[in-house]
């Protein structure tokens, strides 16, 4: 039905349009002399077929919509690789941690030296701890300490918080030694100055460090929990 209405609505040979469906064409005995031709109504209107009816969409929408298409395919193309190398980079990270399992070093206090030195007046007095920490690192990879944050206890009497910055590498199932010094003035003591200045002296002295250590690892910064004790210490005495 369509084919038929389409070829009926096509002008006649060699006619000339003189306006909507109407058209002239040429005698076959005179070819001077025009006669009008109307195309049937029932082609004209709506679903009629004319050459005028066709437009041409711009070349440039075309390119800009295939411009679009191509940025966002290239747009998701990027997304999901990026996605596969995070799974890929988690997982790797999942297993070499699995692998590594590093495990907590254990700390000792290997040596402990308290410098007492009384000062007149009594303020300007103070008592110097110089102390190793043995560090034992029973994992199979080397560690290196960045800071130990601490707090040293005397007979359960808290002296001084102080940090270490000092770095120190201890290696792979091995042993490292990390020297830590505070100072503890007569002002910060005054009520506990003469109990803890007799127990020094006495050697009754026992000693505790409490705080953190931090290293770096192959899996990044890690805080260990650090708690060691001590009875007694080499002490060195000096008044001036």
């Amino acid at each position: 039905m369509t084919s038929l209405r389409s070829a009926a609505a096509l002008p006649p040979l060699g006619a000339r349009r003189l306006g909507s469906g109407l058209w002239a064409v040429a005698s076959h005995r005179n070819p001077k002399r025009w006669q009008s031709h109307r195309t049937p109504k029932a082609c004209v209107g709506r679903g009629t077929f004319s050459p005028s009816s066709i437009r041409a969409r711009p070349l440039h929408l075309t390119d800009d919509g295939m411009k679009r298409n191509l940025t966002y395919g290239a747009l998701l193309t990027c997304l999901c690789l990026t996605l596969a190398a995070m799974t890929l980079l988690l997982s790797g990270c999942g297993s070499v941690a699995k692998s590594l399992h590093i495990v907590d070093p254990k700390f000792s206090i290997r040596d402990i030296r308290p410098r007492i030195d009384i000062a007149l007046p009594l303020s300007a007095s103070s008592i110097d701890f110089d102390f190793t920490i043995g560090v034992d690192n029973p994992n199979r990879v080397g560690l290196r300490l960045d800071e130990i944050d601490f707090s040293l206890f005397a007979n359960d009497k808290r002296l001084v918080d102080s940090v270490s910055n000092q770095r120190v590498s201890i290696p792979a199932n091995g042993y490292g030694d990390v020297r830590l010094t505070a100072r503890v003035g007569y002002g910060q003591l005054r009520n506990l100055w003469g109990e803890i200045i007799n127990a020094i002296q006495g050697d009754r002295a026992r000693y505790e460090v409490r705080g953190n250590a931090w290293f770096n690892t192959p899996l990044g910064r890690m805080r260990f929990p650090v708690t060691v004790f001590s009875m007694g210490g080499r002490r060195e005495d000096r008044i001036r």
